[in-house]
């Protein structure tokens, strides 16, 4: 039963999910001291509302997670008691329950175990900072922001999408071209299929050397389209590779393994730009902590970094709060400062306030969005819930 509805996880549909439940429900009533059953019961209910908007189920999730974390062996199992830890924060943090979520976060933090995915990592922190700005602890925000931002950092592969090319490549050589050698009927065609695909693995050797800086570096633009003429001329050579499947009679989905492998590629080339998305976001909400903390130097350095990574990228609607938020801080400063540095910064602070009122001119005041919750649901795996 239990295996079944774990399968059924996988499936990332609502009717699945729903089916999933049922089984594992009458999996606890026969044996209910399994840890897994109610963790994967609680992983079920955080997507049901995460996802798929079903309210109510965060508050069972957290329920289940309780009763997992219980019935866990710590001293023997300690990794699964530090996942349980993180979903337990994830719940109540998703909830707005900020000092239940964080408290949950810093024990997760000493039990000491190392995170086993880096991207999961990153929104932990993500989610501690914020759970302790929330708290006003401005020390314990900027450190986990600072956290996450390093390992973003560390976790950035602008060519990525290089490695999935090549296990793309490897397969369709390894797995077809080459039995479809020992074919007669088809070994002619084998040749012509593994000569193109010579012909764009060429192309992505080449594509692929140039050192390539992270969006939105110009290099990272023309890598990225690159890729992307490649993905398409890849797409022509999976269409005659799937006909010689069928011919060698292949016993395997080979058509739906190469749109797997594929998409892999494309996901792999937005990674990049998530991730530097991802720490314009968390750069702002450093910058926001060490205003918090009255770092008025620190935080206008940061806001305008932030300033101009939103220049970059053409996010006219930010450029406005960013420029003020430069501007208040470089005011603040000025009240630390005595003598001419006083002056200088004030001076500093004058024109900040100018280039906001042209910017206010020129593309308007943005509108204040209402706070949504984070739908990123931590479950029981990475491979579950955030990839």
């Amino acid at each position: 039963l239990y295996a079944t509805a774990l399968c059924l996880t996988y499936k990332n549909n609502k009717k699945a999910l729903k089916k999933a439940e049922k089984l594992i429900l009458k999996a606890i009533s026969i044996n209910g001291t399994v840890e897994y059953y109610h963790q994967t019961l609680g992983y079920i209910y955080e997507v049901l509302e995460t996802a798929y908007g079903e309210e109510g189920n965060l508050k069972r999730a957290l329920e289940a997670y309780q009763k997992a974390y219980f019935l866990n062996d710590h001293e023997n199992n300690p990794l699964n008691a530090a996942n349980l830890l993180l979903n337990l924060g994830n719940g109540y943090f998703l909830l707005g329950q900020y000092r239940k979520a964080f408290n949950y976060y810093v024990k997760r933090i000493e039990v000491g175990i190392p995170f086993q995915d880096r991207v999961r990592e990153i929104i932990f922190y993500r989610r501690y900072g914020a759970a302790a700005f929330q708290l006003h602890d401005s020390e314990r925000t900027i450190k986990a922001y600072e956290k996450a931002l390093s390992l973003i950092e560390e976790r950035m592969e602008p060519k990525k999408a290089s490695n999935a090319f090549d296990r793309l490549s490897r397969y369709i050589i390894d797995r077809i071209i080459t039995p479809a050698m020992e074919h007669e009927k088809i070994k002619d065609e084998a040749k012509r299929v593994a000569k193109r695909q010579s012909k764009i693995n060429s192309k992505l050797f080449k594509i692929s050397r140039v050192d390539v800086l992270p969006p939105p570096d110009e290099e990272w633009n023309r890598y990225k389209k690159g890729i992307i003429e490649l993905v398409e001329e890849q797409k022509k050579v999976n269409k005659d590779v799937v006909s010689i499947a069928e011919a060698i009679k292949k016993d395997e989905d080979v058509d739906q393994t190469l749109s797997f492998l594929t998409n892999k590629i494309l996901e792999a080339l937005k990674f990049p730009e998530q991730l530097f998305m991802l720490r314009i976001e968390i750069k702002d909400r450093l910058g926001l902590a060490y205003q918090e903390a009255g770092r008025w130097r620190r935080a206008m350095d940061i806001f305008e970094e932030v300033f101009n990574d939103n220049k970059k990228l053409g996010l006219h609607k930010n450029l406005v709060r960013n420029k003020r938020s430069v501007a208040y801080n470089a005011y603040m400063a000025a009240g630390e400062l005595s003598g001419s540095e006083r002056e200088k910064m004030l001076k500093r602070a004058e024109e900040e306030f100018k280039e906001v009122m042209r910017l206010v001119k020129k593309y308007g005041v943005g509108e204040k969005k209402k706070k949504k919750r984070s739908m990123i649901p931590i479950g029981i795996s990475m491979e579950v819930s955030l990839n």
